[in-house]
Protein backbone atom coordinates (compact mmCIF):
# COMPACT_ATOMS: atom_id res chain seq x y z
CA UNK A 1 0.00 0.00 0.00
CA UNK A 2 1.53 3.16 -0.88
CA UNK A 3 0.61 6.88 -0.42
CA UNK A 4 -1.13 7.11 -4.31
CA UNK A 5 -3.94 5.65 -2.58
CA UNK A 6 -4.30 8.79 -0.11
CA UNK A 7 -5.20 12.01 -1.73
CA UNK A 8 -2.60 14.18 -2.48
CA UNK A 9 -3.44 17.35 -0.59
CA UNK A 10 -3.07 15.08 3.10
CA UNK A 11 -0.06 16.55 4.51
CA UNK A 12 2.74 14.51 5.12
CA UNK A 13 1.87 14.64 9.16
CA UNK A 14 -1.56 12.64 8.39
CA UNK A 15 -0.08 10.20 5.40
CA UNK A 16 1.63 7.49 7.99
CA UNK A 17 -1.91 7.30 10.12
CA UNK A 18 -3.74 6.87 7.31
CA UNK A 19 -1.67 4.19 5.69
CA UNK A 20 -1.77 2.22 9.26
CA UNK A 21 -5.85 2.52 9.17
CA UNK A 22 -6.15 0.98 6.11
CA UNK A 23 -3.93 -0.87 6.29
CA UNK A 24 -5.35 -2.22 9.64
CA UNK A 25 -9.10 -1.82 8.08
CA UNK A 26 -7.46 -4.02 4.59
CA UNK A 27 -6.81 -6.77 7.26
CA UNK A 28 -10.30 -7.60 8.19
CA UNK A 29 -11.37 -10.87 6.77
CA UNK A 30 -13.33 -13.61 7.04
CA UNK A 31 -11.61 -16.68 6.40
CA UNK A 32 -9.05 -15.93 3.53
CA UNK A 33 -11.74 -13.13 1.97
CA UNK A 34 -11.05 -9.58 2.65
CA UNK A 35 -13.99 -8.22 4.42
CA UNK A 36 -13.64 -4.40 3.01
CA UNK A 37 -13.51 -4.58 -0.89
CA UNK A 38 -12.57 -0.96 -1.82
CA UNK A 39 -12.77 2.46 0.18
CA UNK A 40 -12.35 5.83 -0.23
CA UNK A 41 -11.16 8.76 1.91
CA UNK A 42 -13.19 12.05 2.79
CA UNK A 43 -11.16 15.18 3.79
CA UNK A 44 -12.99 16.60 6.64
CA UNK A 45 -12.90 20.24 8.31
CA UNK A 46 -11.05 18.55 11.16
CA UNK A 47 -9.84 15.70 9.64
CA UNK A 48 -10.74 12.65 7.09
CA UNK A 49 -13.55 9.87 6.61
CA UNK A 50 -12.40 6.33 5.71
CA UNK A 51 -15.72 4.73 3.96
CA UNK A 52 -14.74 1.04 3.39
CA UNK A 53 -17.64 -0.70 1.65
CA UNK A 54 -18.03 -4.19 2.71
CA UNK A 55 -19.08 -6.95 0.87
CA UNK A 56 -23.21 -7.29 -0.36
CA UNK A 57 -25.82 -8.76 1.47
CA UNK A 58 -25.85 -12.11 0.16
CA UNK A 59 -21.85 -12.40 0.91
CA UNK A 60 -21.37 -13.73 4.42
CA UNK A 61 -18.87 -11.66 6.75
CA UNK A 62 -18.23 -11.03 10.25
CA UNK A 63 -17.00 -8.01 11.96
CA UNK A 64 -16.74 -8.45 15.63
CA UNK A 65 -16.16 -5.98 18.46
CA UNK A 66 -12.23 -6.45 18.66
CA UNK A 67 -12.03 -5.96 14.73
CA UNK A 68 -13.17 -2.21 15.92
CA UNK A 69 -11.46 -2.20 18.94
CA UNK A 70 -8.09 -2.95 16.52
CA UNK A 71 -8.54 -0.08 14.31
CA UNK A 72 -9.29 2.09 17.05
CA UNK A 73 -6.18 0.71 18.58
CA UNK A 74 -4.18 1.92 15.41
CA UNK A 75 -4.30 5.45 16.99
CA UNK A 76 -6.52 5.97 20.30
CA UNK A 77 -5.91 9.48 20.55
CA UNK A 78 -6.47 10.57 16.60
CA UNK A 79 -9.35 8.01 15.90
CA UNK A 80 -12.51 9.40 16.80
CA UNK A 81 -15.16 6.81 16.24
CA UNK A 82 -15.45 3.82 14.53
CA UNK A 83 -18.76 2.37 13.28
CA UNK A 84 -20.82 0.35 10.63
CA UNK A 85 -23.12 2.23 8.81
CA UNK A 86 -25.71 1.68 5.60
CA UNK A 87 -25.55 4.50 2.63
CA UNK A 88 -28.01 4.97 -0.05
CA UNK A 89 -29.02 3.10 -2.02
CA UNK A 90 -27.77 -0.27 -0.33
CA UNK A 91 -24.24 -0.46 0.53
CA UNK A 92 -23.11 -1.35 3.80
CA UNK A 93 -19.52 0.92 5.19
CA UNK A 94 -17.57 0.55 7.54
CA UNK A 95 -16.87 4.36 8.41
CA UNK A 96 -13.35 5.35 10.57
CA UNK A 97 -13.29 8.98 11.40
CA UNK A 98 -10.02 10.27 11.98
CA UNK A 99 -8.39 13.77 13.15
CA UNK A 100 -5.86 15.41 11.57
CA UNK A 101 -2.72 16.85 13.43
CA UNK A 102 -3.93 20.35 13.86
CA UNK A 103 -6.96 18.99 16.06
CA UNK A 104 -6.41 19.06 19.98
CA UNK A 105 -6.67 15.55 21.46
CA UNK A 106 -9.39 14.88 24.11
CA UNK A 107 -8.55 11.80 26.59
CA UNK A 108 -11.99 10.25 27.63
CA UNK A 109 -12.19 7.15 29.68
CA UNK A 110 -14.78 4.62 29.49
CA UNK A 111 -16.15 2.42 32.48
CA UNK A 112 -17.72 -0.88 31.74
CA UNK A 113 -19.82 -2.61 34.03
CA UNK A 114 -20.68 -6.48 34.08
CA UNK A 115 -23.09 -8.02 35.85
CA UNK A 116 -22.94 -11.42 37.48
CA UNK A 117 -25.66 -13.75 37.24
CA UNK A 118 -27.12 -16.82 39.54
CA UNK A 119 -29.88 -18.45 39.17
CA UNK A 120 -32.60 -19.07 41.28
CA UNK A 121 -35.57 -21.21 41.62
CA UNK A 122 -38.95 -19.84 41.65
CA UNK A 123 -41.96 -21.10 43.63
CA UNK A 124 -44.79 -21.39 42.08
CA UNK A 125 -47.90 -19.55 44.54
CA UNK A 126 -50.67 -21.22 45.35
Amino acid sequence: MGSHEIPETVPNDDVILLENVLTAVKSLKTGSTPTCIKYKIDITPTGYLVHATLPSSSEHYEIHLEDLLFIQSVSPSRIDHVAIGRRPPNSTELVVRVLDFKQRISVTSSVAFSCATRKRKFQALT
